[in-house]
């Protein structure tokens, strides 16, 4: 990977430095509404793909294809995670580009890693793609008839896959006790400016640039 994505080595060693604790590997994820608001939700990382040795990964995260989070993706495909994580003082600001893999994708790379993640899961995060849809009210939950189809892995149709494509970085480490002062660094990807931001920032070369900012 080159030097100037420095940022994905860096979320690494954080992680492995905050593996104590369970919830550093939950995010927040922004989006927004088809209305034009804006929406929030906590979620598990999942993991990353490989894009390639000159690449930064992809981040992933799951989600129920009936939830709401689709309808934003569908309107907007772009996202904004938030990270802290408490041992270490860091927060990872990361702005991305979201595509969802379901049970239609049938690009081998991204249906067997589909497949791979799901497996992963135990039966109880598991249950909830063959409950009724999320955010129905509870009444009329418990009165429908819920038939869920799966795949030849048994992967149902409601198991979606978010696979993120990182474009802006903004790493902030706050003062410690060992006297680490405030630092913050923001990485972008391609020199990305809001005037250059493609339609499909996949298609662009991966080039970062790093920037140190007042924190």
């Amino acid at each position: 990977m080159r030097d100037s994505a420095q940022w994905w080595l860096q979320l690494e060693a954080s992680l492995q430095r905050n593996r104590v604790h369970a919830f550093a590997r939950y995010f927040q994820v922004a989006t927004v509404r088809p209305n034009g608001r804006p929406a929030n939700r906590t979620v598990v990382y999942r993991g990353a793909v490989q894009r390639g040795d000159d690449c930064a990964p992809y981040l992933t995260f799951v989600s129920d294809m009936r939830s709401k989070k689709h309808d934003d993706f569908e309107k907007c495909s772009w996202c904004e995670i938030c990270w802290y994580l408490p041992v270490t003082r860091e927060q990872y600001r990361i702005t991305g580009y979201a595509e969802v893999v379901d049970a239609s994708n049938d690009e081998v790379l991204r249906r067997t890693t589909r497949q791979q993640i799901w497996a992963r899961l135990t039966p109880p995060l598991q249950a909830p793609f063959f409950a009724p849809t999320p955010g129905m009210p509870l009444q009329a939950a418990s009165a429908s008839d819920t038939t869920i189809s799966v795949d030849e892995a048994g992967v149902p149709e409601t198991f979606g896959l978010v696979l993120v494509l990182p474009t802006r970085v903004d790493h902030l480490q706050l003062a410690n006790s060992n006297g680490r002062p405030p630092h913050r660094t923001c990485y972008y990807r391609h020199a990305l400016q809001p005037e250059e931001v493609a339609a499909d920032p996949s298609s662009e070369p991966e080039i970062w640039r790093a920037e140190s900012v007042q924190p």
